[in-house]
């Protein structure tokens, strides 16, 4: 298996795609950052000390709420109150602060979900269009053992270049506030940062394990990327609109939820509420995707006709 699993990494390795979107996402945020530091001005240190105070009574406000206690859905109550009480939101400037770099992160999760589902796609729908895979099979005959170990380093290889991006985004957003904004809201961003690449970085590796199982199913990159716009297209839209409740299973709406942190609500066309979508049942439902999806993989993987 160490042998396999060898194998399989230099073939990640050697892909150019994954050396062009990794360039290409550095690219992206060295550049969108420098562009984002260019709109920016340092605000006066009158305006810093006004927003710390106004944040400081308005976090009190709601840490000593009890309005609203049966709608945490598992939250604490401080938990609520400084995910909606930000300190930049008292800064009238359109500055770069830390506390906004975790907005900005979680917008730009969509675009690393894109970017690593291509690369699961591409790491399995690449050796069946060129016929590499039967040449794999002569050297390793069990099916089973060859997918075990390519979902193995898809995930590693997403979650490494998740995470490399992501720390970038994080330093060079520093930076920028550095010279060009402020630290405002910097108490605990650390933490609030690391638990936010850490999802979106599993969120990536779903992805590209589920990419990487339809691409096994049909035998080619655009396969894999096909079957998952088409499961979004059909959960996400299209059973929303005949039956609501059927979107707590969809793909967007748990990944989302998965990187927030923040339950969403499902209603039907009268405005009832149908169902719900928490972190936690979020983490199961996508847990349950890759393992359907790499179960039929094997399946169709292990009935193979390579000739």
């Amino acid at each position: 298996m160490i042998e396999l699993l060898r194998s399989e990494w230099l073939r990640a390795r050697s892909r150019r795609i994954v050396a062009v979107l990794a360039i290409g996402g550095a690219c992206g945020i060295v550049v969108g950052v420098g562009i984002g530091a260019s709109q920016s001005d340092p605000p006066p240190a009158a305006a810093v000390r006004r927003a710390q105070v106004q944040y400081r009574e308005t976090l009190g406000v709601c840490l000593a709420s009890s309005v609203g206690e049966g709608d945490l859905h598992g939250l604490s109550r401080e938990e609520v109150c400084r995910r909606s009480v930000r300190p930049g939101d008292f800064l009238l400037s359109d500055s770069l602060t830390l506390d906004r770099f975790l907005g900005a992160l979680e917008g730009t999760a969509s675009l690393l979900g894109i970017m690593t589902a291509v690369i699961g796609a591409s790491l399995v729908g690449a050796d069946w269009s060129s016929g590499a895979m039967g040449t794999l099979l002569t050297w390793e005959s069990r099916p089973g053992r060859i997918l075990a170990a390519r979902a193995a380093v898809i995930a590693t290889v997403v979650i490494g270049l998740a995470i490399g991006l992501q720390v970038l985004f994080a330093l060079a957003w520093w930076l920028a506030t550095v010279v060009r904004g402020t630290a405002l809201g910097g108490e605990g961003w650390l933490g609030e940062v690391a638990e936010t690449i850490a999802r979106v970085s599993v969120m990536g590796a779903v992805l590209a394990l589920i990419t990487a199982g339809l691409a096994t199913i049909a035998r080619s990159t655009a396969g894999g990327m096909i079957g998952l716009l088409v499961a979004i297209v059909l959960i996400d839209w299209f059973a929303r609109g005949l039956r609501p409740e059927v979107a707590a299973a969809g793909l967007i709406q748990n990944a989302t939820v998965f990187v927030s942190e923040v339950p969403a609500f499902i209603y039907d066309n009268a405005g009832k509420q149908v169902a719900m979508v928490t972190a936690g049942g979020a983490a199961t439902t996508l847990a349950i995707w890759v393992g359907l999806v790499l179960a039929v993989g094997a399946a169709v993987f292990g009935r193979r006709d390579v000739t």
